[in-house]
C-alpha cells in the first residue's frame, strides 16, 4: 500500500508534462503540414492557410496547448527547476 501511495504522489503535475509534450508534437506536425508540405489547393492568404487546413488547426491547437501547459508548469514548478538554498543570515567564519 505504501509503494502505491509513493508511486502516484506526483500524478497531479504529470498530466501537465504529458500535455506539454503533446502540444509540442502537435505544433511540429502542424508546422510540417502547413509550411513544409502545404496543401495542393491554391491558398490566397495566411488566414485561409491557418483556418481552412488541418495543418493550420494542428498548429494552432499545438501552440495553445504548449503555452497553457508551459504557463501551468511555470506556475507550479517555478521558472527554474533547481532551487537555490536560502540565505539564513548567519555567517560562517
Amino acid at each position: 500500500m505504501r509503494a502505491d501511495h509513493n508511486l502516484f504522489r506526483g500524478a497531479g503535475r504529470s498530466i501537465w508534462v504529458v500535455a506539454h509534450a503533446f502540444g509540442l508534437i502537435l505544433l511540429l506536425f502542424g508546422f510540417y503540414f502547413t509550411v513544409l508540405e502545404p496543401p495542393k489547393t491554391a491558398i490566397s492568404d495566411w488566414e485561409s492557410l491557418i483556418f481552412y487546413t488541418s495543418g493550420g488547426w494542428m498548429l494552432l491547437s499545438g501552440l495553445s496547448l504548449f503555452l497553457i501547459s508551459l504557463a501551468n508548469l511555470w506556475r507550479t514548478q517555478g521558472l527554474y527547476t533547481m532551487k537555490l538554498p536560502q540565505d539564513t543570515g548567519k555567517r560562517h567564519e
